[in-house]
């Protein structure tokens, strides 16, 4: 009887184990909580820290962490880990760079969440079964996200209630939408093309549908490319430079509508807003070449470069996901980047195995995603699930017998040290600042700032509410306190000079209004 206990035990172990992922792959896609101000990122970022958190207590307790099959990424990754690392030591504003500006939350411990996941992926996922109902769950739920973007764009055509300007799926931007629905097009052709795949048509048009719906272009091309890609590679040898030739031509045809056809001021964005913006951009990188500015600062440093680009508007970044991570990382960032990704492609050409599972599918949806980030920037929502779709892509080539005996166990302290500092730092980054923000929603500021004190919009909030109560001192302390960490409003910084006159500082209100200048140069101040 006791065997069976056990036995029965490890199976549901494994079952977990397995299932961890595909369950994130499908919140991703359709989580958001209604009773916060961020109602759409700020839980993609607790579903992050606690999926990460949770799964590698399940690794080290139930299975042991298969480091060994992370192989040649091993190094990458944890150059990728201290890149972010030494970011933030080196960042210009380190409270904004560990605790993320509000609404984006790219942090340094984001970042190295990101690479939690991937390596989650890699442990947990070892059978195909496992790895395939990843796929499906994620496509279920964006799926799910592109009816709600259709629904969005008929009450918006109609005047309807729950109209939006861009339909974004209940995901916080239309971009995003974009970018996942752009990821699933490859993933949903590459099972249309297997046997039987015809049942999976229906999700086709939905996810097409949500994708015309995003009105991204990027994931649009992103999404040409991945078809061509996993179209091309399904091709007979013979066939592929004809079938290369007629996808150049092709891609040419979308770049040149995109670029000078209708499509060019889509949204009132004109490709030329964002050549100007990267133009300024250069010499902000190259001004902190080796370590960045740090995660999360381009607000707060733009602005003496932006030139009178679109005065009243600041950029809190790049739009290029190459651009954004050379400014905050530097060339230490981009080395360990280019490091991790290359070794990943070089293992598919060396080992040949392009065609294991759904390995081309999979690729294909990292192309989409490495498309759309040209000229867009890594954001949870879009960048959690590309990241735990390579995963599933690199661990599609382990072999599950290697895998299991190459498995390595961690010393029983050590492995709870382990999972107690992950799950406290998911508690710190991610359960507390959603449980914050639920108190801003409420408007109840003193208690958002008790329990995040960390992010600079509360302490702001509670600063506006003293200073309207005729509290000036403890608002102006407040509005200080925002400014210390980080805050890249050039608002919050108007607020605090006039709370600092109000209080008889002009030395320090004269430095407040300055900052809000170097925030926005068209920031008007006494």
């Amino acid at each position: 009887m006791r065997a069976k206990q056990v036995s029965s035990a490890a199976n549901r172990g494994t079952w977990l184990a397995d299932s961890w992922p595909a369950l994130l792959a499908g919140l991703f896609p359709v989580l958001f909580v209604p009773l916060a101000v961020d109602a759409y990122i700020l839980p993609r970022v607790l579903l992050l820290l606690v999926g990460g958190a949770v799964g590698l207590t399940i690794c080290l307790a139930g299975r042991g962490p298969e480091l060994g099959t992370l192989g040649a990424l091993r190094l990458p990754a944890i150059a990728v880990c201290l890149a972010a690392l030494l970011a933030l030591v080196a960042s210009v504003s380190f409270w904004a760079s560990l605790a993320g500006e509000y609404l984006r939350y790219e942090s340094a411990v984001v970042r190295i969440g990101y690479v939690l996941l991937f390596s989650l992926c890699v442990w947990l996922l070892t059978r195909e079964a496992s790895r395939r109902r990843v796929v499906t769950w994620f496509l279920v739920a964006t799926s799910i996200a592109s009816v709600e973007a259709v629904w969005e764009w008929v009450a918006s055509r109609y005047d309807l209630i729950g109209a939006l300007a861009r339909p974004d799926g209940n995901l916080g931007n239309a971009g995003l939408l974009g970018a996942l629905t752009a990821m699933a097009v490859p993933l949903l052709l590459g099972r249309l093309l297997q046997r039987g795949g015809l049942r999976w048509a229906p999700a086709l048009a939905l996810i097409l549908a949500g994708l015309a719906a995003s009105s991204s272009r990027s994931a649009w091309v992103g999404a040409l490319l991945a078809s061509l890609f996993v179209i091309g590679l399904r091709l007979p040898r013979r066939m592929l430079i004809a079938a290369a030739v007629a996808g150049a031509v092709l891609v040419a045809i979308a770049g040149l509508v995109v670029l000078a056809g209708p499509l060019r001021s889509l949204n009132g964005d004109p490709y030329t807003l964002r050549l100007s913006l990267w133009a300024r951009t250069l010499p902000m990188i190259l001004a902190r070449p080796l370590f960045g500015w740090g995660e999360d600062t381009f607000g707060l440093v733009f602005g003496r470069y932006a030139g009178g680009l679109l005065p009243g508007i600041s950029f809190d970044r790049a739009h290029s996901q190459p651009l954004d991570l050379a400014a905050s990382q530097g060339l230490v960032g981009i080395a360990a980047a280019t490091w991790f990704w290359a070794a990943f492609l070089l293992r598919m050409i060396r080992e040949r195995q392009w065609r294991v599972e759904e390995r081309i599918p999979l690729l294909g949806a990292l192309l989409a995603y490495w498309t759309w980030a040209v000229v867009n920037f890594d954001w949870v929502p879009a960048t959690a699930m590309f990241w735990l779709l390579a995963g599933v892509c690199w661990s599609a080539g382990s072999d599950p017998l290697e895998a299991a005996e190459g498995r390595r166990g961690l010393p029983r302290l050590l492995a709870l040290v382990a999972s107690g500092v992950a799950l406290a730092v998911a508690m710190v980054f991610g359960v507390l600042p959603l449980a914050a923000d639920m108190a801003y929603y409420a408007d109840l500021p003193a208690q958002a700032v008790f329990l995040d004190p960390l992010q600079a919009r509360y302490h702001r909030a509670l600063g506006e509410r003293l200073v309207g109560q005729g509290k000036v001192a403890a608002g102006a302390a407040e509005l200080r306190t925002a400014g210390r960490l980080g805050d890249d409003d050039a608002a919050t910084w108007v607020e605090l000079g006039d709370a600092e006159q109000k209080l008889g500082n002009a030395p320090a209100a004269r430095a407040a209004y300055a900052q809000a200048r170097l925030i926005d140069s068209s920031t008007k101040t006494p």
